[in-house]
Parts: structure tokens; sequence; C-alpha cells
């Protein structure tokens, strides 16, 4: 057991040490910061101001909050600089956060009605249409940064860099050499150069055949052979 909580324990150190976890951290920083934005304009709106309903003030307070949650997301947590690319960045962002506006806004609107029909008081009644825009905002959070990391603002040189490093290399193979060098080389045939010999004197018009050819050619030798021998020297000797 204390060796399974050490595992643990190293593996929460070491991914402390990664740039996953430094862009989790500054994501919840944002996060902390766009709600107290949200719920603190959201108070003003519909409890202060009376500006409109409490989906009215949801609705303004979150839009508002919106355009700084986008540049602290992507400047800061993300380490993004450059120009903003429209249909890769600020599209899927904007829909992401319309998509949480309705939730939160379904949310609230909810809570309102029950406030209503609970006859509840003003402090409970704002403190149940805050509670709901937290919520939605906390269930969704997590999906947020799963899509804010591999969707938006993904790294695509890091990428890169991650597929080809993990494309193993080409290497050659030891034992298709061992079978290339034991494969054995084709040789000329003694008896295939003999016999292309002889047709191809035959074919020039010589009328002999390549045996003959060779008979005559071993002459000389055999009469020097013969010399030596009849004058007593060996022919190694001569």
């Amino acid at each position: 057991m204390a060796l399974t909580d050490s595992r643990v324990v190293q593996r929460v150190l070491a991914f402390r040490r990664t740039t996953q976890f430094a862009r989790l951290w500054r994501y919840a920083v944002v996060s902390v910061i766009s709600t107290v934005i949200t719920l603190g304009l959201l108070y003003l709106f519909f409890r202060t101001f009376h500006v409109g309903s409490a989906l009215f003030s949801n609705v303004l307070a979150t839009m508002i909050a919106t355009l700084p949650a986008y540049y602290l997301n992507r400047n800061w947590a993300w380490g993004k600089t450059g120009k903003s690319h429209v249909m890769r960045e600020v599209v899927p962002f904007w829909v992401i956060a319309v998509i949480g506006l309705v939730l939160s806004s379904v949310a609230v609107d909810f809570a309102d009605r029950a406030a209503h029909h609970l006859n509840a008081g003003h402090k409970l009644e704002t403190l149940l249409v805050e509670g709901a825009n937290f919520a939605t905002y906390a269930v969704i959070w997590v999906g947020k940064f799963l899509l804010f990391n591999k969707v938006l603002f993904v790294d695509r040189a890091e990428g890169l860099e991650d597929v080809v490093a993990a494309t193993p290399i080409p290497t050659r193979d030891s034992s298709a050499e061992l079978e290339l060098a034991a494969t054995p080389t084709p040789t000329r045939d003694a008896s295939a150069e003999l016999e292309l010999a002889a047709r191809w004197s035959v074919e020039e018009g010589g009328g002999q055949s390549a045996p003959l050819l060779l008979s005559e050619s071993a002459q000389p030798a055999a009469s020097a052979n013969a010399a030596s021998t009849s004058s007593g020297r060996s022919p190694e000797l001569s």
C-alpha cells in the first residue's frame, strides 16, 4: 500500500512539472477571475440597477465577462502570441461561450421562477440566481479546458514534433543482411564457356570443334615434355 501511495505521489509531482499542469493552473485562475466578474455584474444588473430580468442580466453579465476571458486564456494561460485566427480560435471560442451562456441562462431563469414560486425574498432569490450561474459553469469547466487545450489553442508545431519523435526511424535489418551475405553469388559455368567457344568457332568457319582446337593447342606443351624426358630431366626441374 505504501509503495502504491509513493508511486501516486511521484506521478503527481511529475505532472506538476509539465506544461499541461501550468496551463491547467492558469486556466483555473482565469476561471476564478471570470466567475468573479460575471457574478459581480449579475448582481449589479439584477439587484442594484434593476436593468431587467434575471435572464437578461445573466446574458449581459456573461457577454461582458467573455471578452477578457478570451485574451487571458489565449495569451496568458496558453501563451499564444500574434494575431488571433478567426476560424480556429475566435469563432470556436464564441461558440463555446454561447453554449455556456444558453445553459447558464436556462438555469438562471429556472432558479428565478422557482424563487417566485416559493415567494422567496430578494436575498434568497439573488442567491439562487447566482448559484445557478456558478453551478452551470462549474459543470462545464473541465469540458471547456479540454476543448481549449485540444482544439482552440493547441500548439500544432508541438504536436508535429511529438508525431515525428514517436515515428520509428527505419533501420537496416541485420538478419536480412546475413541472409543476403549467405546467398551464393552466381558464377560462370566452365562447360558452358567451352560449349559457347565451340559454337563460335564453327560459326566463324574454322571447321574444327572445340576439343580439336584444345588438343592442337596442347601439342606444343606435350612435345616439350617429351623432349625433357629424353634428356633425362623431369619436367618439374626444367
